[in-house]
């Protein structure tokens, strides 16, 4: 699995929050509202702790549409059988299952 955190101009090595996120071991999270939830993805793991890394555009400092607004896209894909996935122009959306 490969985890990127979004494109823009980073001061320092972003490297190790990537490579944090796709070690992670813990299967219970907080989510914003102070629930948690239990993740059994690690590809939906990885993506939740870069999404909340102060270091990365996810969701907050993406480039923004003609209109001013930030809209967000993910996508993936699993070498083993091909699957693929992907999401486009998502706005005002953080972690929800």
């Amino acid at each position: 699995m490969i985890a990127v955190g979004g494109s823009g101009f980073f001061k320092g090595k972003i490297e190790k929050f990537c490579s944090s996120a796709l070690k992670l071991e813990k299967n219970i999270v907080e989510i914003p509202n102070g629930s948690e939830v239990e993740i059994s993805s690690q590809l939906v793991r990885a993506i939740m702790e870069l999404e909340q890394c102060p270091h990365f555009n996810c969701g907050f400092g993406s480039n923004l549409t003609i209109e001013g607004t930030v809209e967000c896209e993910s996508a993936f894909i699993c070498s083993d059988n091909f699957a693929f996935g992907g999401i486009a122009a998502v706005i005002h959306f953080l972690n929800n299952s």
